[in-house]
């Protein structure tokens, strides 16, 4: 360009080739940014419901990847914070019969076709225990389809059916025996309180005079009714017997007439 020109030629010039600088920039920078917004966004769209386990984008031709397989049988107290809010499918329990529980079950905070909670899960684990039924009890859930299987699952609470006792000397001693077991019909019964009740028994063979008996029992359980029937039967053994009575003092009385009166005659037979 010459130095020379006049201002009224140079002015044109200096509008026209700004105008195509601006020009050039501007379908530069378009050009740069239009792949970023046609070609990311589905594809950042489309990881992100996969990965929670919603499901995946029509236009994602990737497969999406299975889910984490659910623990079988894994404990509530285990289990895994994504089970929150998923859809329970169906309620079921294990241990007890269900026919049992038919009134309980209808009226648990976690219901069927809620969202998973876990303080409605602690509720109602906690409403199933005060039923008496349980003797522990814990939650388990499982995978079914999109949604959750739910187990309540627990050892059986076992109750006292009928007791008897057979076997020992006396015309009494039997129903002393099944008294002083204190096996109420209908009360929990445990291996903690058959043996406290098979020493009660022991005890009260030993006031008869009876210090060797032999005691067994069997059991009858009805899983159904969650029952146990308990049968004793007792070989009571030798019974002592009176031997030498001594005195001190002055009993104002005979040796003998003291024995009449105390009932300890030599030879006869020890009871309570």
């Amino acid at each position: 360009m010459g130095t020379n020109m006049p201002a009224k030629q140079l002015c044109p010039l200096i509008k026209q080739r700004v105008l195509t600088a601006f020009l050039f920039i501007f379908f530069f920078l378009e050009a740069a940014a239009w792949p970023q917004s046609t070609a990311t966004m589905p594809t950042h769209q489309a990881n992100h419901f996969r990965g929670s386990g919603v499901g995946s984008s029509a236009a994602d031709s990737d497969p999406a990847p299975a889910p984490q397989p659910w623990s079988q049988g894994q404990p509530w107290s285990q289990g895994q914070p994504w089970w929150q809010g998923r859809i329970v499918k169906e309620i079921a329990f294990d241990g007890v019969p269900a026919d049992r529980l038919q009134s309980l079950a209808r009226n648990l905070p976690q219901e069927i076709g809620a969202p998973l909670d876990r303080e409605k899960v602690a509720r109602s684990l906690r409403e199933l225990y005060a039923s008496g039924l349980f003797d522990s009890i814990q939650a388990d859930a499982l995978r079914e389809d999109d949604g959750v299987r739910l187990v309540f699952r627990g050892a059986p609470r076992q109750f006292i059916g009928t007791v008897n006792v057979t076997g020992a000397k006396g015309a009494t001693i039997n129903a002393q025996l099944q008294a002083a077991s204190r096996l109420n019909p209908g009360t929990r019964f445990s291996e903690t309180r058959l043996n406290a009740a098979i020493e009660r028994m022991r005890q009260t063979l030993a006031d008869n005079g009876f210090n060797e008996p032999d005691i067994k029992y069997t059991l009858d359980k009805h899983p159904v009714e969650q029952l146990v029937d308990i049968a004793f039967t007792v070989t009571s053994g030798v019974q002592t017997r009176v031997g030498d009575v001594k005195v001190a003092g002055d009993p104002g009385m005979t040796m003998d007439q003291f024995r009449r009166a105390a009932h300890l005659r030599a030879g006869s037979k020890v009871d309570h």
